[in-house]
């Protein structure tokens, strides 16, 4: 059975820029192993890491909404899947991982980061969640200090610096499963 990260990105990250690299070096990581790349399929770094996953020979899948229709599908997708609104997207996105991973992004790749980080905390999530420290060490250090949340959550999150650094922790997930 194949396994499949799913990437969560901004569809704003400009080309060329060092987030836009880091994400194509991330799709070509996930594609040197083997596993399948999933993202919300659009441009930017999903489009990004998409790329980066085809060039290196693996599979790629998005899954996108009908309610933006002022984007594309990226052009390095095997397949798309369109979901009719942004919450069962979302949803999808979550269901379709065995490991996840947010590049820096905007409000809609927070809002999957901390729901990915939630159903970790309730082990609900299909596998690892990874995160690019910056920016989203300095929220995590925040959403801490709330007196609901429990000292255990902070290590939920496997926390890297750049594209290698996630690709060495992607060998050791693979070879530990």
């Amino acid at each position: 059975m194949e396994r499949r990260v799913v990437v969560f990105g901004s569809s704003r990250c400009p080309e060329g820029s060092r987030e836009h690299q880091q994400a194509e070096a991330v799709g070509r990581a996930v594609a040197q192993r083997g596993l399948v790349l999933v993202s919300g399929g659009y441009a930017g770094s999903m489009g990004a890491a998409s790329r980066g996953a085809k060039e290196a020979g693996g599979r790629v899948e998005g899954i996108t909404t009908a309610v933006f229709t002022d984007r594309a599908p990226n052009a390095w997708l095997d397949r798309v899947t369109e979901e009719p609104d942004y919450p069962i997207r979302m949803a999808q996105l979550l269901k379709a991982g065995d490991a996840y991973v947010a590049l820096p992004g905007g409000l809609g790749t927070l809002a999957e980061w901390a729901t990915a980080w939630c159903l970790a905390s309730i082990d609900q999530l299909g596998g690892p969640l990874w995160a690019f420290q910056d920016p989203w060490k300095p929220l995590q250090e925040a959403i801490l200090r709330l007196p609901e949340v429990r000292d255990e959550h902070a290590g939920l999150v496997r926390w890297v610096e750049d594209a290698k650094a996630l690709a060495e922790d992607l060998d050791r997930w693979t070879a530990g499963r």
